[in-house]
């Protein structure tokens, strides 16, 4: 008799704690419930109800059965624990499932023509540089081998690298294939990625005669897009491609050999789609601009962290600098003049001058050393109103003085803040071609300490704005330069975001944007 009741007792005990594993799950219930687990669960459950209902009816049992009985409830404490971790995969899809909604961003798989195969014929994408390093570590290049850009402690296999500035396709590519709010349903999409690579496509045709194989990818792009569904329903206006060159470059306007470049973005089909290029054409309501790549490409937050604090503790010596060479060709470039007999003349200023077969411009521990002892950064037009060099001195944290709004403020309007003043220095060109006018040297002069110090933590705290982390790493932990050209971008489809207002970096987003022959690595001339 003292056995059956031993018995009942512990079959009693372990039916609780089976009733216990459901309480705990049940703020969750109506997830676990469709689960083949739980299903099992139940029905070992109701079998271990009519073991115990026999035991109390008859007080009867063998020592063979109990062995039975304890295997049957074993196993359904196994199924519960199964069942729970199967449950955590339901939360962290959930989880996701609540980060994404109205952010899901489906990539169309092109044909390798429009990409892959371009990098593999990576020596024929420039006819001034071979690419083939460059294309390297997804688009980042090679790795700056140097110890240490400032003298500190990057050294190699760090977040540093020698980056084309014609790479943006490529490492923004490489980061959506790692993207927290990828799908491969077309229905679940807010936006549509197109990985066309435009731009290496461009450069490599732009010496051709042919125009007909210099505008042929283009073409067949538009063609493959409007064959497809999800392209019919918005006739592409939720899709959207990056080009890592400046709008112009697609823009042909007429059809003679020597004119410069395709008519890639003349496509009625194009012009509805959304193109995200490292300069925009200004009036253009679907053109935006994004971030040209720099060294820096941090895997987390404390890289980040790191280098503001350097940049925030640097002693700048010079109050200011400029990168660069003259453009007498070019009349938009003619403020070059100016600045450079300016700056020459100043014992404040300090240039790097960039001359034909000068090298140094091209050596980002040289221009990095110039930019974090500089307290303002000239940055005039050139070859095209924006410039690499933008970057590459708000990076250092030196604070730009812009001679055009169409070097920034309306170019990168989902990067940088409204407020122009807060972060730069605006003189119109005309001020200094004047003659009789205030000086460069005495503008900058005129603002108080105070204006400056609150500038500079503008700047330096804008960085991960600015900066593209590695698109090697998932799980980035700071709103970069990709996130937020996707936070802009998915504004504008789903709620028509006024197109002067800056992106936010969202509580969500957890990391995880005339003929112009640049024949040099760096927009620096």
């Amino acid at each position: 008799m003292g056995k059956q009741n031993f018995h009942k007792i512990l079959c009693c005990i372990l039916l609780c704690s089976s009733v216990l594993w459901f309480i705990l799950l049940a703020p969750n219930f109506t997830d676990f419930a469709g689960t083949d687990s739980f299903r099992s669960a139940l029905q070992t459950t109701r079998q271990i109800s009519l073991l115990t209902d026999g035991y109390a009816s008859t007080e009867v049992i063998n020592r063979q059965s109990a062995d039975k009985d304890r295997a049957l409830l074993l196993s359904a404490s196994q199924q519960l624990g199964s069942g729970s971790n199967e449950f955590k995969g339901i939360k962290h899809e959930k989880s996701i499932a609540e980060d994404c909604n109205g952010r899901y961003v489906y990539m169309y798989k092109l044909p390798a023509k429009f990409n892959d195969l371009l990098l593999r014929e990576c020596r024929e994408l420039s006819g001034w540089t071979n690419m083939c390093p460059h294309i390297a570590n997804s688009g980042l290049g090679q790795p700056l081998l140097q110890q240490g850009l400032l003298g500190g402690p990057e050294a190699a296999g760090s977040s540093w690298f020698d980056t084309n500035q014609f790479t943006a396709e490529v490492i923004f590519h490489e980061r959506m294939k790692r993207y927290r709010c990828l799908t491969p349903h077309p229905s679940k999409a807010t936006a549509f990625y197109v990985p066309f690579y435009a731009g290496f496509d461009m450069s490599r045709h732009v010496r051709d005669h042919n125009l007909t194989a210099r505008d042929r990818a283009g073409i067949e792009l538009v063609q493959f897009l409007r064959s497809k569904p999800q392209w019919k329903k918005r006739g592409g206006r939720d899709h959207f491609m990056v080009i890592g060159r400046i709008a112009r470059d697609f823009m042909r306007g007429q059809d003679s050999p020597r004119a410069w470049g395709n008519k890639f973005l003349l496509h009625p089909e194009i012009m509805n789609m959304s193109s995200l290029l490292i300069e925009a054409q200004p009036r253009d309501k679907n053109q935006h601009g994004i971030p040209y790549p720099s060294y820096f490409h941090p895997r987390n937050r404390s890289e980040i962290d790191r280098w503001q604090k350097r940049m925030r503790s640097k002693r700048r010596q010079i109050l200011f600098s400029f990168a660069g060479a003259p453009r007498p060709r070019l009349e938009r470039a003619s403020i070059r003049g100016q600045i450079l007999e300016q700056c020459s003349s100043s014992p404040r200023c300090e240039l790097l001058r960039c001359q034909k077969g000068l090298s140094i411009c091209n050596e980002p521990s040289e221009v990095m050393r110039l930019f974090s002892d500089s307290v303002f950064c000239l940055q005039p037009q050139g070859d095209s109103f924006t410039r690499r060099s933008i970057f590459d001195s708000m990076l250092a944290g030196c604070i730009p003085v812009f001679f055009t709004e169409h070097s920034a403020y309306t170019q990168y309007k989902w990067h940088l803040p409204r407020n122009r003043s807060s972060y730069s220095v605006y003189i119109p060109e005309k001020s200094v071609q004047r003659s009789g006018n205030r000086s460069i040297e005495q503008h900058l002069q005129s603002l108080s300490a105070d204006q400056v110090e609150s500038m500079r933590r503008q700047v330096i705290g804008l960085i991960p704005s600015l900066t593209y982390a590695d698109p090697r790493h998932s799980n980035v932990d700071f709103t970069d330069s990709f996130d937020l050209t996707l936070q802009g971008l998915v504004n504008k489809i789903t709620q028509g975001e006024d197109e002067n207002s800056p992106v936010q970096p969202s509580t969500n987003s957890r990391g995880h944007g005339s003929n112009v022959r640049r024949k040099s690595r760096h927009v620096l001339t």
